[in-house]
């Protein structure tokens, strides 16, 4: 089921893409099946593209391997995303140190160790997604001094967010819509908070409101995922679409829906902000 959010926002037609929506998560949520699925067997071109990029990621042909990647290529939050070449070859030694680089290099790649699917091929159980054109579309892999950068940048971001906020253990999704900043954050004791605040206003400034104890529901296995907070008859949904449940790019992302009484009223594609003050 491909969706055209962009489309459908733009005739005002806010309930039919409700119904769209609801329709390209269950099917999300179906099992997959016919090829879809799990495979033990890596076909000969997976196998071959996979070893290519083990020999660039060996012998540190950073240039190379940077033309070989699916860009935004997504960090942990608060870390930036890399979203080009240049910026994979500058971040490349944290991305890919001696200890991820030398298990690369050693492993015997088999079904022990790989997930084949309809996606791509994740190696060393995920820590790193390939895909059918033989280019890296994630790394899940988090080397020590990404952790250390990213405890880093959360320990800056704490200190420059209003006081009223406190502490998070982590940040799950800092963005944008055309009228609003919206934080969505996990607590150190596990509950989910949402945060907002009317642009103009920073992290600095007070938000204009703050909601706990929403409810995260993932969107079948294609890694969608909804954070939904309630207020009175209010409820703020937090929709994040994997680009593999819609037609193009610009129909993916994160989306903010808002419904009163379940009537929704507002319905705007956000843009991730990592980092912005």
């Amino acid at each position: 089921m491909k969706v055209n959010y962009t489309e459908e926002m733009e005739k005002g037609n806010i309930q039919w893409v409700r119904c769209k929506l609801v329709l390209a998560f269950f099917i999300m949520a179906l099992p997959l099946v016919n090829g879809f699925g799990q495979s033990d067997k890596i076909p000969e071109s997976r196998k071959k593209a996979l070893e290519e990029l083990v020999v660039l990621i060996s012998n540190n042909r950073i240039k190379e391997l940077s033309e070989k990647v699916v860009y935004p290529l997504r960090r942990p939050n608060p870390v930036p995303d890399l979203m080009s070449p240049r910026e994979f070859v500058q971040y490349y030694s944290i991305l890919f140190d001696n200890s991820f680089r030398d298990k690369l290099s050693s492993t015997d790649f088999g079904p022990s160790n790989t997930i084949n699917n309809y996606l791509g091929v994740g190696i060393l159980n995920g820590d790193m997604w390939v895909n059918d054109e033989g280019k890296i579309i994630a790394v899940n892999y988090n080397s020590e001094s990404e952790r250390n950068l990213k405890m880093w940048l959360r320990k800056e971001a704490e200190s420059i967010t209003h006081k009223s906020l406190g502490v998070w253990e982590k940040n799950i999704v800092d963005c944008e819509t055309d009228k609003f900043r919206i934080r969505v954050d996990k607590l150190e004791d596990g509950r989910l908070r949402y945060a907002s605040w009317s642009l103009p206003k920073t992290l600095a400034d007070k938000p204009d409101l703050v909601l706990y104890n929403g409810k995260q529901r993932f969107q079948g296995t294609i890694g969608g995922v909804t954070y939904t907070f309630k207020n009175g008859p209010w409820s703020y949904k937090v929709n994040i679409v994997n680009i593999a449940a819609v037609e193009t790019a610009k129909d993916a992302g994160v989306f903010l829906v808002v419904s009163k009484g379940g009537k929704e009223i507002v319905l705007e594609k956000a843009k991730l902000t990592k980092n912005k003050r």
